[in-house]
C-alpha cells in the first residue's frame, strides 16, 4: 500500500513539473513571437507586412497588455510634444 501512495505522489509531482515546464516554454515562445512581429520597435528587421498582418490576431492579448501599460505610464516628453504640436 505504501508503494502505491509513493507512486501516486511521484506521478503527481512529475505531472506538475511537466505542466510548469510547458507553461514556461509557451511563455518564452510567445515572447519570441512578439519580438518577431514587433522587433522593428527595437531595431530588428521587420517581417513582410502580409505575414505580420496575418499573425497579428494571435497577438491580441499582448496588444491589449501593451495598451494598458501605455495608458498607465506617464510620458512627460510625449505630453510636451503634444502641447508644442498643438
Amino acid at each position: 500500500m505504501q508503494l502505491k501512495a509513493f507512486w501516486k505522489l511521484f506521478s503527481s509531482i512529475a505531472r506538475n513539473k511537466a505542466t510548469d515546464d510547458l507553461y514556461f516554454i509557451l511563455a518564452e515562445r510567445e515572447a519570441g513571437f512578439a519580438l518577431i512581429l514587433f522587433g522593428f520597435l527595437v531595431g530588428l528587421p521587420a517581417p513582410p507586412a502580409g505575414i505580420t498582418l496575418r499573425l497579428l490576431p494571435f497577438m491580441e492579448n499582448d496588444i491589449k497588455r501593451l495598451r494598458i501599460r501605455d495608458e498607465s505610464m506617464d510620458d512627460l516628453f510625449g505630453d510636451l510634444a503634444r502641447m508644442l504640436m498643438g
